[in-house]
C-alpha cells in the first residue's frame, strides 16, 4: 500500500515492465483488469501474479495516478495444472477405449451378419457343415476369442475412468 510498483521487491527487470505499464494507464487514462504475468522472486522462484491497474481521476477528469492491485496465483496455477494432469490420465483411457470400440464395431457386426444372411429366406440353401465353417472361418479372422475378452474390460475401464473424473470434479466442488 502506498509504493510504486517500481518499489516493490522483485527484480529490476520486472519493475520496469511494471513502471512501463503505469506510464501507460497514465497516458492513456484505459484500465488493464485481469492481466497475469510472471516473474522470478529473490529466491529464484517463478511465480504468477494476476493483477488490474486503473487510473485515478482527478475532479477534472485527468488522470492523477493508478491504482494496481496484485494476487500471487502461483498456487492457484499450480492447483489447476494438477487437476487437468489427474483428469487427463482417465480421460485418455476412456479415449484409448472408445477408439478400440469404435476400431471393432464393424468387426462384431461382420459375425452378426453372418448369422443374419443364414436367416434369409433368399440366401442359396446350405448344409448345416457349410454353415457351421462359414461363421467358424469368420470367427477366426476376426480374432472373435481377442474381442470377446476385450471389448467388456473397454467398457469396465472406461466406465471406471468416468467414475475418478466425477470424483476429482466433485472433490474440487
Amino acid at each position: 500500500v502506498g509504493k510504486t510498483d517500481a518499489e516493490l521487491p522483485w527484480p529490476e527487470a520486472e519493475s520496469a515492465v511494471y513502471r512501463t505499464d503505469d506510464e501507460i494507464v497514465m497516458r492513456t487514462g484505459t484500465a488493464r483488469l485481469h492481466a497475469e504475468t510472471t516473474y522470478r522472486n529473490a529466491d529464484g522462484a517463478v511465480q504468477t501474479l494476476s493483477f488490474s491497474k486503473v487510473p485515478l481521476h482527478n475532479d477534472a477528469g485527468q488522470t492523477t495516478g493508478v491504482i494496481g492491485i496484485y494476487a500471487d496465483v502461483t498456487e492457484h496455477k499450480q492447483l489447476a495444472a494438477g487437476i487437468a494432469h489427474e483428469i487427463n490420465t482417465p480421460t485418455q483411457f476412456i479415449s484409448d477405449n472408445i477408439r478400440f470400440l469404435q476400431d471393432n464395431f464393424s468387426t462384431m457386426l461382420d459375425v452378426i451378419d453372418k448369422y443374419a444372411a443364414q436367416l434369409d429366406p433368399d440366401t442359396a440353401p446350405q448344409s448345416w457343415d457349410e454353415r457351421r465353417e462359414s461363421i467358424r472361418t469368420t470367427l477366426e479372422s476376426l480374432d472373435y476369442s481377442f474381442l470377446r475378452t476385450e471389448i467388456p474390460l473397454a467398457i469396465e475401464e472406461s466406465l471406471e475412468g468416468l467414475d475418478r473424473v466425477s470424483t476429482i470434479i466433485g472433490a474440487m466442488k
